[in-house]
């Protein structure tokens, strides 16, 4: 998923561990300052680019609406 969405062949949701290296590299980068409380951490990532495209914000914002109907669950972190 992580070389599909360096590839701007769409957005990942992925565990920290496969996105870091590409994260890290700059070749994506996390729109959502925010991480549900799970064991697992997930980021949500698209090339910087993309960032701001209309379905890419709108699939953003109801990713955060799902995310903050469920507030013990989220720990908000800075990108």
């Amino acid at each position: 998923m992580i070389k599909a969405a360096v590839a701007s062949q769409g957005l990942a949701l992925v565990r920290d561990i496969y996105a870091e290296e590409a994260i890290n590299s700059g070749l994506v980068r996390i729109p959502i300052a925010a991480s549900l409380g799970t064991p697992l951490s997930y980021y949500f990532v698209t090339q910087m680019q993309h960032a701001q495209k209309p379905r890419i914000q709108a699939f953003r914002n109801w990713l955060l609406s799902e995310i903050a109907s469920r507030p013990a669950l989220v720990q908000i972190e800075p990108i």
